[in-house]
């Protein structure tokens, strides 16, 4: 009734939420195993995917780049076409602003190549961003650019300053 994959994509995000729950039950290290076998009471076929996304965004949620940087890398090499072009932007986000680690800025660059490509100034503002940080000012720019003369007249402003502190060499990351 609701249409194609909609039933699904509700059960997987109700599951993807409960097993952020049992992930953050009160330890550091959470119990990955519960966490799978929760979800493979319902979904069995989705349990592996569906926790590595957890484990992905329970270490990004923690700021432990060591641990989001592993299982990130393993996530895209298995799963990263499953992975909405939101959560992707999310997550490279979160990576751009709050990794110190060029390694880890560097593999982000790599895994979220699809957002270049989007369509969405916002979502390829995320990957202009990156480039900066990467110290790929011309290609930065040139998308910043790309990105802004999508945007209505009204709505340039923060873009605007981003392609402004980029062009005058001024860090767009805290």
């Amino acid at each position: 009734m609701l249409g194609d994959g909609k039933a699904e994509a509700k059960v997987r995000a109700i599951l993807l939420r409960e097993g952020a729950k049992v992930a953050r039950e009160g330890k550091k290290q959470p119990d990955w195993k519960k966490v799978h076998q929760r979800i493979a009471a319902k979904l069995p076929a989705e349990a592996d995917e569906m926790t590595a996304h957890i484990k992905v965004n329970f270490y990004c949620g923690q700021k432990d780049w060591i641990n989001f940087e592993t299982a990130m890398v393993s996530y895209m090499k298995t799963y990263g076409e499953k992975m909405s072009i939101g959560d992707l932007n999310s997550l490279a986000w979160a990576v751009f602003e709050g990794c110190p680690d060029m390694t880890c800025v560097s593999d982000v660059l790599d895994w979220s190549k699809r957002l270049k490509e989007n369509s969405d100034p916002g979502i390829m503002d995320t990957y202009a961003n990156i480039l900066y940080k990467l110290g790929k000012k011309d290609d930065a720019i040139a998308l910043e650019t790309k990105a802004l003369n999508m945007l209505p007249d009204g709505q340039k402003g923060d873009m605007q300053a981003t392609l402004d502190k980029m062009k005058k060499g001024e860090k767009t990351w805290d």
